[in-house]
């Protein structure tokens, strides 16, 4: 297995259900896409950065986009997480 393989529950009879480990998941992936769409309503706009230090502006979008994509990856781990749980009798 490699270090970056998504690990995911292993349903069984003593553990949490398939359906609500599922339930779980769907709860995560909702937050993070509504973590994610508040985030794009806080993108950074020049007119805000105009009297601020040189190249501010371009370091706030930066770090803006690498947020951005930090959600993303987690929703892509949720969503593959739910892929194995699904997969599972």
């Amino acid at each position: 297995m490699d270090e970056n393989d998504i690990v995911a529950p292993v349903v069984n009879l003593n553990g949490t259900s398939k359906n609500e480990l599922l339930a779980q998941v769907f709860v995560a992936c909702d937050a993070v896409q509504n973590a994610r769409m508040a985030l794009g309503q806080m993108t950074p706009n020049g007119r805000d950065y105009q009297t601020a230090p040189a190249g501010a502006f371009d370091k706030a979008n930066a770090q803006h986009i690498a947020r951005v994509k930090s959600l993303e990856t987690i929703l892509h781990d949720l969503e593959a997480i739910s892929l194995k749980i699904d997969e599972q009798k």
